[in-house]
C-alpha cells in the first residue's frame, strides 16, 4: 500500500515539474523572441546610416535575407519565424517575429520595443 502512494506522490510531483518546465521554456522564446527583434532594429539603423534606406528594397524578406543584409546571425526555428517590409518610399519599415503561431511581436522604425500579442 505505502508503494501505491509513494507512486502516486511521484507522479503529482512530477507533473508539477513538466508543467512548470513547459513554461519556463514558453517564456524564454519569448524572451529569445523579443532580443531578436531589438537585434533587427539596431540592425535596419545601422543599415539606413549606410545606405539611405531600410531593408529589404522590394517585397518581404526572410531570416536568411535579414541575416545577410543587416550583418546578423538570427536562427530562425520550427517555432519562431521573421519576416521584414518596407514601404515604396523607403523611410519606413515593418518586422514581425511569430512564436509558435500564438505570440506575434511587430517592430517599426518607430518603436523602442516590439509590441506582443
Amino acid at each position: 500500500m505505502e508503494l501505491v502512494v509513494t507512486v502516486i506522490l511521484v507522479g503529482i510531483f512530477a507533473s508539477f515539474g513538466i508543467n512548470g518546465y513547459n513554461k519556463a521554456k514558453t517564456n524564454a522564446r519569448k524572451k529569445e523572441l523579443k532580443t531578436n527583434m531589438l537585434a533587427i532594429k539596431a540592425g535596419q539603423n545601422i543599415f539606413k546610416a549606410k545606405k539611405g534606406y531600410y531593408f529589404p528594397n522590394s517585397g518581404t524578406a526572410n531570416v536568411s535575407s535579414i541575416n545577410i543584409n543587416l550583418n546578423l546571425k538570427i536562427f530562425e526555428t520550427s517555432n519562431i519565424t521573421y519576416s521584414c517590409t518596407r514601404t515604396a518610399s523607403a523611410t519606413t519599415f515593418s518586422c514581425k517575429g511569430v512564436l509558435s503561431g500564438v505570440t506575434t511581436c511587430t517592430l517599426t522604425q518607430a518603436s523602442d520595443v516590439p509590441s506582443c500579442t
